[in-house]
Parts: structure tokens; C-alpha cells; sequence
């Protein structure tokens, strides 16, 4: 019966014992299965900037033809439609998007996602050794919870901005030859700056991490200044030995 098509059929019955004959009639209905809607995972954005709604997850057991219906306002009408459309939100909150989908039988099934928008502020990190820019510093914000937030990297200027919602944060700032900077920052209602000096992790200042004060380098474990120093010395003392 399994590969009978949906119709009304004849049935023809002959007894085997008397050969008299039956004929009726016999109707296979088609059985269909729902689809099972999947409006995605909840989501945090800024408050403003585009959302990817994602209807993906949802399956349907006959394989028929969906359609996807997406009320992004709660006022029960049909907003967006496709499996992932992009939507906004203009205010700071919550908000519920709900997802119809419907099956070319007319069955249907709905989800709900919820995105909540949030209103964030620049925060600039300008990473300087004294007076001078440090680039490719990297700087890592986590959240109050210990997540990572924002992992960025300071441009020529040694800046670097990161968008943050009201709440409180610590960052941790590294960069090559220089010791780890560590702080706390507390976003409410506004950007600031938070300025970060490093220092050479040899201890003391200055743009050269060798410990050379003309960064020089290092010859034998010992700063080339240091050595042309030493040279000069020696030869102004031979030369007052000498008169």
C-alpha cells in the first residue's frame, strides 16, 4: 500500500470458493507531517545596527515547499519574509520576533527569537611608551563575567576603540618587549578614553626593550652603548698616559 497514490480507487473481490464477484470502492488519503519551525538562537546587538534573523534550523518530514512569515513587532501581522532576512531595532530593549512557517498542505508551525538591543559607547584606548605611540598592542576587554568582550589592536597611533555597553569591564593591554598593563573601566551613558603607558619589561622606559639606551643592541650580553662607552674611556686614558 505504501506506493498507492492519493485517490479513490475500484476494488474488485472474486470469491475463490462460490467465484461471485465483489467490486466496491476504496479511497487512500495522504498522511502529512507538519513542519517543525526553528527561529534560531537569541541574539545581542546594538541598538541600530542590522540583525540576521535565521529560520534555518527548520525542518519538515515530507520535504513539501515551506513558507516563512516573521512578525518582528508583536502586532501579529507579517513583517519579513525568507528563511534569513535582516531586520533593525532603533530602541534600546528587548524585542520577540516570531517566526511562522507553513507548509504547502496549509500546516503550520511558529518559534520566537528574542533580540535585545543595547545601546554602546566608544571607549579609546591610547597606548603610549612615555610620549611615543605603541602599535600592535593588543588589548583584551572581558565583561564583568569574565568573557571576552573585545580583542583588539592599536593602529599607528597606538589607538584603539572598542564599542561597550553600560556595565563594568577590566582590560589587559601586551605588546612585545613591554610589561602586561591590567584596569578596570565602568561605561555609563558615555565614551571616554583610558590612556595606557607601558613600560620595558627590563624594567625602566624607553622605546628600546634591549636596555640599551641608544638601542644599539646587544653584544655578548652587554649593550652596544655600553661598550662604545667603555672603548672611548679606554682610549682617553691611553691617550693621557701617553702626554
Amino acid at each position: 500500500m505504501d506506493d498507492i497514490d492519493t485517490g479513490t480507487y475500484q476494488v474488485k473481490l472474486v470469491s475463490r470458493s462460490t467465484g461471485d464477484v465483489y467490486v466496491g470502492g476504496m479511497g487512500v488519503a495522504e498522511t502529512n507531517t507538519g513542519p517543525v519551525a526553528d527561529a534560531g538562537s537569541d541574539q545581542i546587538v546594538e541598538t541600530g545596527t542590522n540583525v540576521t534573523l535565521d529560520a534555518s534550523g527548520t525542518s519538515d518530514a515530507d520535504n513539501d515547499t515551506l513558507t516563512y512569515e516573521w512578525d518582528t513587532d508583536g502586532d501579529g501581522t507579517t513583517d519579513v519574509t525568507g528563511t534569513t532576512p535582516t531586520i533593525s531595532y532603533d530602541t534600546e530593549g528587548t524585542h520577540n520576533a516570531t517566526l511562522t512557517v507553513t507548509d504547502e498542505h496549509g500546516l503550520t508551525s511558529t518559534d520566537t527569537v528574542t533580540v535585545t538591543t543595547e545601546n554602546r559607547y566608544g571607549v579609546t584606548f591610547s597606548v603610549v611608551d612615555n610620549d611615543t605611540a605603541v602599535q600592535n598592542a593588543s588589548i583584551v576587554v572581558k565583561d564583568a563575567n569574565g568573557n571576552e568582550i573585545a580583542n583588539l589592536t592599536s593602529d599607528s597611533n597606538g589607538s584603539a576603540v572598542a564599542n561597550l555597553a553600560d556595565g563594568n569591564y577590566t582590560y589587559a593591554v601586551s605588546a612585545a618587549d613591554y610589561a602586561d598593563s591590567t584596569g578596570d573601566i565602568s561605561v555609563s551613558g558615555a565614551s571616554q578614553t583610558i590612556d595606557v603607558t607601558l613600560s620595558s619589561s627590563t624594567g625602566g622606559t624607553g622605546t628600546t626593550s634591549s636596555g640599551d639606551p641608544l638601542g644599539l643592541g646587544i653584544l655578548g650580553g652587554i649593550p652596544v652603548t655600553y661598550l662604545l662607552i667603555g672603548l672611548v674611556l679606554s682610549i682617553v686614558a691611553m691617550v693621557a698616559i701617553e702626554e
